[in-house]
């Protein structure tokens, strides 16, 4: 996707967020989005006219088959995963949760990662600012070392400082000139513009309790706002030049600044979403929640999950992109990866019932098209391209759901293939996905019943 804007001024093209790319297109720029990666919602892109920072709003369309209330709840879906994600990081040896800190309610400021990343990027600028080696001039009387002697400038210049002395009809340079290096902290007014302009936004935002609870978070932003400050005659170079911890540091600025200021347009504007990685934290929520009101939550979450369900002394495991590689435990089993180093399925559940544990793998694709040959190969990936280590029936997987919003291909029956498509977005296709994850327990349970029932005839 190409989207192409026009501002009276400079953009900073190195501050752009998410991966984006600014590239000249004749007299004009395109912003270039990476080619494995498709987004959506409001771009707010920073842009210098003289020595003022300003914003401009960018909508850029959904290249998928979401509406704004689906970008809406990608959003949402997007920080419920994060969100439970945390709250099992703090889980205690008790399988007790830890208390949380409640550091702020602002909806506007629902989603604190992009403001942890902008601080993160701000300690480490801090740590190591970026320095140039400034060359002063001396006159070093002669004899004594240091720096670095300009003979020519010296031979110009000598006579002019007075720099010469007679004795006994002879001339002698008592002085000669002299570089001299020394560090000098690099300053970039945009930076310093880009960091206040969080700090301000925040401010503002927040009530004074949130404030004064954000303060660490903001503190080390604002520092850099300050030290980042140019001279008023002093112009920024060209932000290609930059040096990459100005860039990395300009690009989470800007990823807070877009969530914010398109929040504070309204409910209808969105930030800029990675559509992808959303849809596939969307098909997680929702698979938690759809397993969740059939079955009780156990008492403790197994490892590598990030939900667990007990039923029928069956323990079901939801497991968010676990990585396959060539030997991988999940549960029971020992998984192997054959068609690439490592597979990445989007979402898995699993059943566990003594030494036996069955997997189904739900995967999203944020397509606007799929062909049928499409969700036969997506699905063969895993159906085919994953093993248990020690054996070599096939398939290992009990079944591949593809989930995804674009409309349903013309498929063959493929009930014996354990493929199967599901049409859903955040706001279509509920029914269907309530049916799939009921279809895919039912068919864990069958594939443990089964593998129950063969060993009982080898005992």
């Amino acid at each position: 996707m190409i989207v192409s804007a026009r501002v009276e001024g400079r953009p900073l093209t190195p501050a752009l967020p998410y991966g984006l790319a600014i590239e000249a297109y004749g007299d004009d720029l395109q912003i270039v989005e990476p080619a494995d990666r498709s987004f959506a919602g409001r771009l707010v892109l920073p842009f210098l006219a003289g020595r003022e920072l300003r914003m401009f709003d960018l909508d850029v369309p959904s290249s998928g088959n979401f509406t704004v209330l689906d970008l809406e709840k990608l959003w949402e879906a997007g920080r419920d995963l994060a969100s439970w994600r945390s709250r099992l990081a703090l889980t205690s040896l008790e399988d007790a949760y830890a208390e949380p800190e409640a550091i702020g309610r602002a909806r506007v400021l629902a989603d604190w990662h992009a403001l942890e990343l902008c601080a993160f990027e701000a300690k480490r600028l801090l740590n190591s600012w970026p320095m140039r080696i400034g060359r002063e001039l001396r006159w070093v009387p002669v004899g004594i070392g240091g720096g670095f002697e300009d003979l020519g400038y010296t031979e110009r210049e000598v006579a002019r400082v007075g720099y010469l002395s007679q004795h006994e009809g002879n001339t002698a340079v008592t002085r000669s000139a002299r570089w001299f290096g020394r560090g000098e902290r690099i300053t970039l007014s945009a930076v310093s513009s880009l960091a206040l302009e969080v700090t301000n936004l925040v401010q503002t935002t927040l009530g004074d309790a949130d404030r004064q609870a954000l303060s660490r978070i903001t503190g080390p932003i604002n520092h850099v706002g300050l030290l980042a400050a140019a001279p008023p005659h002093q112009a920024d170079p060209d932000p290609s030049s930059w040096p990459p911890a100005f860039t990395r540091f300009a690009a989470a600025c800007m990823r807070v600044l877009t969530e914010l200021l398109a929040r504070q347009r309204g409910d209808q504007a969105v930030p800029l979403l990675d559509t992808d990685e959303l849809f596939e934290a969307w098909l997680a929520v929702t698979v938690r929640d759809r397993v969740s009101e059939r079955l009780e939550l156990a008492t403790s979450v197994s490892e590598g999950a990030i939900a667990s369900w007990e039923t029928d002394a069956m323990t079901i495991d939801l497991r968010v992109k676990p990585a396959v590689g060539r030997s991988t435990d999940i549960a029971q089993d020992t998984f192997r990866a054959l068609v690439a180093s490592t597979l990445l399925p989007d979402v898995v559940l699993t059943a566990t019932r003594g030494d036996f544990t069955e997997v189904a793998v739900l995967d999203a694709k944020a397509w606007a098209k799929m062909l049928p040959e499409d969700v036969l190969s997506e699905s063969a990936k895993y159906l085919y391209g994953i093993r248990r280590v020690g054996s070599d029936r096939v398939p290992a997987i009990t079944s591949v759901h593809i989930v995804s919003c674009a409309a349903r291909p013309q498929l063959p029956s493929a009930a014996d293939a354990k493929i199967s498509f599901v049409h859903a977005t955040p706001t279509a296709g509920e029914a269907d996905m309530k049916s799939a994850v009921e279809d895919v327990l039912a068919a864990l349970a069958s594939a443990i019943e089964r593998r129950e029932q063969e060993a009982s005839l080898l005992t």
